[in-house]
């Protein structure tokens, strides 16, 4: 348990650092969205949940000045496509930790939704969304930081050692 809190304040501290160069102005290029996480990598890619015309939460990309504003898990095949939030960027730029809503559980969505987090897994997915990684299965409204437990050692780089395996089973 506490290897997995260390190697989750790492992500959060370690991994977060501020840009190079910071911003001289801010312009909003969309009326709603949430939790934001920039790109270090260099790409300076911005993720970003946005809820979509189905009603759920969806990770989007888009550059700093909202052009090639894309999402990458609307109708996603590998994934349940209820809310999907809080992209958090890998330090190589190639992967996104992520919260999925389970596909079945107890009560509804609104459980999940973003800043809840209940009924919510830890996902791994590729920035070109072609491979994606369930790591960690939370029970009920567990804390998904704290149900991390021994699976944090397969997180990103351990992942993409592995061969790059796609589909919902590839790191469970």
């Amino acid at each position: 348990m506490r290897n997995a809190l260390f190697l989750f304040a790492v992500l959060l501290f370690g991994c977060n650092k501020a840009p190079v160069n910071l911003p001289t102005s801010v312009t909003a290029f969309r009326s709603s969205g949430l939790d934001v996480s920039w790109d270090q990598s260099g790409s300076n890619r911005i993720a970003y949940s946005a809820k979509g015309s189905d009603g759920f939460y969806d990770i989007h990309f888009a550059n700093p000045d909202g052009s090639n504003d894309t999402c990458l898990t609307c109708d996603h095949p590998a994934l349940p496509n209820k809310h999907i939030c809080c992209p958090f960027w890998h330090p190589n730029g190639q992967w996104l930790l992520m919260l999925v809503e389970q596909a079945s559980h107890p009560g509804t969505s609104t459980d999940a939704l973003p800043g809840f987090g209940a009924y919510c897994d830890i996902w791994l997915i590729s920035s070109d969304a072609k491979k994606t990684y369930k790591l960690v299965t939370t029970q009920a409204d567990a804390d998904p930081a704290a149900a991390a437990g021994g699976t944090a050692g397969r997180l990103p780089d351990s992942v993409a050692a592995a061969g790059g395996r796609g589909g919902s089973g590839g790191a469970q």
